[in-house]
Order: structure tokens, then sequence, then C-alpha cells
């Protein structure tokens, strides 16, 4: 069974780094998390989303998080947020926000 990863800053979904990787998905994570707490005037916490299903897709993350109530990203929810793209697959995705400090 292939677990995918996607890791973003939060309210950051171009940004996103995919991989199929434990290891590479936990050492992005980390990378972000020290990038974030040496520039706290610019943190942001981390998201991180995996699937087993197919490969998670950082926009429609975001776009659910913000239908479901979730805390907005610095700055707020961008005002033009749209989900395309995906091609209507549906999977099956677990979110997790992780803090920097």
């Amino acid at each position: 069974m292939t677990v995918h990863h996607a890791i973003w800053p939060e309210g950051l979904p171009d940004r996103a780094v995919h991989t199929t990787s434990w290891w590479r998905a936990h050492w992005v994570k980390l990378n972000l998390q020290l990038h974030y707490m040496l520039h706290i005037r610019s943190a942001r916490r981390v998201r991180h989303a995996l699937s087993d299903e197919g490969v998670p897709d950082p926009q429609v993350c975001e776009w659910r998080l913000r239908e479901a109530g979730a805390i907005p990203p610095p700055g707020g929810w961008p005002d033009d947020m749209r989900v395309g793209g995906h091609g209507g697959q549906v999977i099956d995705v677990a979110v997790t926000t992780h803090s920097v400090v």
C-alpha cells in the first residue's frame, strides 16, 4: 500500500511538496517548521495531508478546511479561492495542521 503525502504552509497550497516517502514527508515538515521558527513574523502553520487512495490536492484540502470553519491562515482566506482541476476525483484524505511552536 502506497501512502501519498502533501505538505505545505497553511494558505499556500501552491507551495506543496508531494511524496510517497514517509521519511521525506517528515523531513519536509521539519524544514518548514524550522524555517517559520526562524522567521516568526511570517510564521504559518504547516499542513500535512495523506491518503492511500490517491494524491491529495492541497487546493481542495484548503477549500474544504475553509468550508468546515477552520481557523483562517494569516491574512485570511483568499476571496478568489476556487477548486478546480481535480477532475471530480473523490478520495479519502486526512489533513493535520501542525503549529510552528
